[in-house]
């Protein structure tokens, strides 16, 4: 018992040390823009609670989200580990529904977004009386494609250009058009000292039983040609 309450304390410390690491981290990308996925989901982190329950699709900022997300109790997040794009906003409307005292947010990428039939789920999200949150990491193109083509080919065509065809997608505010024009309180943040208030005005519409969107535009990982 002794060895183990040793081996917990150390951990624990290294996990506590670990977390200001990332924490110290997000505020010297505080100022950048695009806004660092960092920052985002520490901002994001900000308006959690315990009746939080999240729904994640943001594939190529997974790792940040599990990074900054503090969620220490079971059925608080969900994900899809499935190989296709398309499930979460349909899944946060049925969470909302399995549990109506919740707050869900679903977290995605714009790639993911556009693959989750948004117009079908908004409509039935507001026809059901299931409402929540859609916070989109935007780094307005298929990373993960574009990555997948990296690793592939790291000295194809794409590599050595910074051209990569069918991996760009619109611009940001697109997406807050669209759920504005279903019906969403909607918002699309460029400016990162913003981005918490904005945040806290997203959930508290939820909360107030409206459905709404943040559509955070969010700096890419995406190499430039002159970099390589």
């Amino acid at each position: 018992r002794i060895r183990i309450e040793t081996r917990r304390r150390e951990l624990s410390a290294e996990h506590d040390a670990q977390a200001e690491r990332w924490r110290q981290r997000a505020h010297q990308l505080a100022n950048q823009q695009p806004i660092a996925p960092e920052w985002a989901a520490l901002c994001l982190n900000e308006i959690l609670d315990k009746d939080t329950l999240i729904v994640s699709e943001a594939a190529s900022n997974a790792h940040v989200l599990w990074n900054y997300l503090q969620l220490d109790s079971p059925a608080t997040y969900y994900e899809s580990l499935g190989s296709g794009l398309g499930w979460a906003l349909a899944a946060a409307a049925g969470a909302k529904l399995a549990a109506p005292s919740r707050t869900v947010i679903c977290i995605v990428g714009d790639g993911s977004w556009m693959f989750s039939s948004p117009i079908a789920a908004y409509i039935a999200a507001q026809k059901n009386n299931c409402p929540f949150l859609t916070v989109i990491f935007n780094n307005q193109e298929y990373f993960s494609t574009t990555e997948a083509i990296l690793t592939t080919a790291p000295s194809g065509h794409a590599s050595r250009t910074g051209e990569f065809p069918v991996c760009d997608l619109p611009e940001a505010g697109l997406y807050s058009r669209i759920a504005e024009a279903l019906g969403l309180w909607a918002r699309t943040v460029e400016d990162p000292s913003s981005l918490p208030s904005v945040l806290q005005e997203g959930v508290e519409e939820v909360r107030r039983g409206r459905s709404a969107m943040v559509n955070i535009r969010v700096s890419s990982s995406r190499p430039s040609a002159d970099v390589r």
